[in-house]
């Protein structure tokens, strides 16, 4: 008995997608049968329908055409000639347990890139993927903010790899203040569910100290949306705001004068400086009188190798 082809048709890729459908000649008298596919939705319920047929000017049926329930046959096997098959072939496949069949595709991280813009602000101590097991990765990503941030918008885009990576479906920016108070945007509560058990981004503003995710392990069974097979890529942009309410004209009552979070950036400075150590004296004068100094010393150095 040799195998002598194979053909394999989907008609929804939406749900189940065939990556080898494959005949592999081992030698001349044995020839090998591969199957492999990817469901991407937990599946309870299964008919499959069989007929036999014989080539004699054609394929013609023969003999055996009948229909059986996959699920109940896997519980507890009721047709002989199913039987028969089924036994052909269950040490070689995965088909060898009752149904549900979950965890038929696979999500699996395959890259993280962080980068922080200011390190005065915030620093990254790790942002990287460890190896579980040839199916599973797992996202670790420790940071240290510096200083107190209460205002924080973050982008989100989705992007699809296909000659690159392309713009895929979902864009949207939130101020993540309001939705950890009162979730707002139905993408990023979806990714907001993922994390938040592996993660302390899990309260209200302000932020300030150790920022983490740890062990993030996404299961395809947890994604409530459709993905066609392909290599993804999410970017996610966070912008902090610093605050300070010395920002309307006088007269200043009674009560706190506030600057919080405020950090250099060299992007915002107008003119040219030269690299050194700088000192910035302030002096405060209220009803023409000294009442308050403040000095600032800051390092400028400007890397003319990469700027």
């Amino acid at each position: 008995m040799k195998f002598t082809n194979a053909v394999c048709e989907n008609y929804n890729k939406t749900l189940i997608a065939i990556t080898e459908c494959r005949l592999r000649a081992v030698n001349r008298n044995v020839t090998t049968y591969n199957f492999n596919s990817t469901l991407h939705y937990p599946i309870t319920e299964v008919a499959v329908e069989a007929q036999f047929f014989k080539k004699a000017s054609g394929y013609k049926p023969w003999l055996y055409k009948f229909k059986f329930d996959g699920c109940k046959f896997l519980k507890r096997a009721y047709n002989p000639l199913v039987v028969l098959i089924f036994r052909l072939f269950r040490d070689y496949s995965n088909l060898n347990h009752p149904c549900p069949y979950t965890d038929a595709s696979v999500f699996k991280f395959t890259n993280a890139v962080c980068k922080s813009m200011n390190a005065t602000l915030l620093t990254i101590n790790e942002c990287r993927l460890k190896a579980i097991n040839r199916t599973r990765t797992v996202y670790n990503f420790f940071s240290t903010l510096h200083y107190p941030v209460h205002d924080v918008a973050v982008e989100f885009q989705l992007f699809k790899r296909a000659n690159g990576y392309k713009p895929w479906l979902y864009k949207t920016k939130i101020n993540a203040c309001q939705f950890l108070q009162r979730p707002y945007s139905p993408m990023v509560i979806i990714i907001f569910k993922l994390m938040k058990e592996n993660s302390n981004f899990n309260h209200t503003c302000p932020f300030v100290g150790p920022m983490f995710i740890k062990d993030l392990c996404i299961q395809s069974d947890n994604l409530p949306l459709v993905f066609p097979t392909g290599e993804y890529l999410v970017a996610s942009k966070w912008l902090f705001k610093e605050f300070s309410n010395l920002n309307h004209t006088c007269p200043y009552s009674a009560g706190p004068i506030i600057i919080e979070g405020f950090y250099l950036r060299h992007e915002k400075l107008p003119s040219v400086m030269p690299t050194g150590e700088y000192l910035l004296a302030l002096e405060f004068l209220f009803v023409n009188k000294p009442q308050l100094d403040v000095n600032i010393y800051f390092d400028f150095i400007e890397d003319l190798l990469t700027s």
